[in-house]
């Protein structure tokens, strides 16, 4: 995980933070306190990811 705010990263940038959580949570054992922390990371990384391509497609049809 970087030490970038999700806000200033690129789509690039935010697929690949995604794939690392994702593969962090995958190895983290169940009874992980950290678990759900990397899970929320994880929808605010989705959120931001989300937010990109819309402003990707608003800005190529607008």
């Amino acid at each position: 995980m970087t030490a970038k705010p999700y806000c200033d990263m690129s789509i690039d940038e935010l697929q690949s933070e995604l794939r690392q959580l994702n593969a962090q949570i995958r190895r983290a054992p169940a009874w992980s306190a950290h678990l759900s922390a990397m899970d929320e990371f994880r929808r605010d990384c989705e959120h931001w990811l989300r937010r990109r391509r819309e402003e990707t497609q608003e800005k190529a049809h607008g």
